[in-house]
């Protein structure tokens, strides 16, 4: 009997917190164990490909979220709730003057510049 304890490898707590994660992934939905196999990839200093998806699930996907997102600022501003500014303000500024490039035209005169 001591010789069969000595036989089995000994089993280190990570190793054994890691079997029981990939137990519990293996009960995932596919998409769920799509994410976990990517968080693994990126932990090990790989890269994941976007997941492609139709156009029209985009969309609505991204239409719901401005309308959560115009909701949650609505509740914040009736709740008088002080909240970082929005990345909207952001866009909305208005851009700066834009720059002159190029030489001087105030006294030139024949290709000299008068200073």
């Amino acid at each position: 009997r001591s010789s069969a304890v000595a036989e089995r490898p000994e089993m280190k707590l990570r190793d054994a917190k890691r079997d029981v994660y990939e137990l519990g992934t293996s009960g995932l939905s596919k998409r769920a164990r799509r994410i976990v196999e990517a968080e693994r990839i990126e932990a090990f200093g790989g890269k994941v490909k976007a997941q492609k998806m139709p156009l029209k699930m985009l969309f609505g996907i991204r239409r719901a979220e401005a309308k959560r997102a115009k909701r949650e600022a609505e509740e914040r501003r009736v709740a008088g709730v002080v909240a970082p500014k929005e990345r909207q303000d952001a866009v909305t500024r208005k851009p700066a003057a834009k720059r002159k490039r190029g030489p001087p035209t105030d006294d030139v005169k024949d290709g000299v510049l008068r200073v």
